[in-house]
C-alpha cells in the first residue's frame, strides 16, 4: 500500500540534483524496492535499511531535510491518515507526500508540506523540486511541530474540546 517504487523512480528523475534518498522500513515490497533502486542505477542515490529499532529513529529523523510519505491511491487509505504523518509533524519535519485523501489537506492546512498525486513519480519529482527552491523550509518544520501540538495531542484535543463546550454556554475550569 505505500508506494515506494513511486519515490524510487522520483529519484532516478531527479539524480542529477544533490538528494540522497534513505529509506526505513521492511514492507511487503522491501525486496523489489532494492532490485528496482539497483535496476536503475541509484545506489549512490537510494539507501534502503530495512527494519531499525525505535531507538534508531530520532538519528535519523534529525539528518533529514523532509520526511516522505507514499500510498496507492486507494480509497480506504485516502480516508485516513497515516500516524507517520504525526510522527514527522511532531519532529518538526517538513513532510512531502506522493498521496491523496486527507494527507494533502492536512498538510496544506498546517502549510508545512507539498503532495503530488499518488503513484505518479514525475509529479512527485516536480513537488520535490519545488520544496528543494523554497526558503522557508524551516518554517514549514515550525508549521509541523505547533500543528500537531494543537491537533493530534492528548492537551490539544482537551483545549478544543473545552473551548467548544465554553461556546455553547458552559464555564471554563
Amino acid at each position: 500500500m505505500q508506494a515506494v517504487e513511486t519515490l524510487i523512480r522520483a529519484a532516478r528523475l531527479l539524480q542529477d540534483e544533490p538528494i540522497r534518498w534513505h529509506f526505513l522500513g521492511e514492507g511487503a515490497n522491501y525486496e523489489a524496492c532494492k532490485a528496482l533502486a539497483a535496476e536503475l542505477g541509484l545506489g549512490e542515490t537510494v539507501t534502503l535499511y530495512g527494519r531499525r529499532p525505535l531507538a534508531d529513529m530520532p538519528a535519523f529523523y534529525a539528518m533529514a531535510d523532509a520526511m516522505l510519505v507514499s500510498m496507492r491511491d486507494d480509497e480506504s487509505v485516502n480516508l485516513t491518515l497515516p500516524g507517520k504523518v504525526q510522527s514527522y509533524m511532531a519532529a518538526g519535519k517538513p513532510v512531502l507526500g506522493s498521496i491523496a485523501g486527507e494527507t494533502p489537506d492536512i498538510l496544506a492546512e498546517a502549510q508545512c508540506g507539498l503532495c503530488a498525486p499518488p503513484e505518479d513519480p514525475e509529479a512527485f519529482a516536480q513537488t520535490v523540486r519545488a520544496f528543494i527552491g523554497r526558503r522557508d523550509q524551516a518554517q514549514m518544520g515550525e508549521n509541523a511541530r505547533k500543528y500537531y501540538l494543537e491537533h493530534f495531542t492528548k492537551q490539544g484535543h482537551m483545549d478544543r474540546l473545552e473551548a467548544m463546550l465554553f461556546r455553547l454556554g458552559g464555564k471554563r475550569s
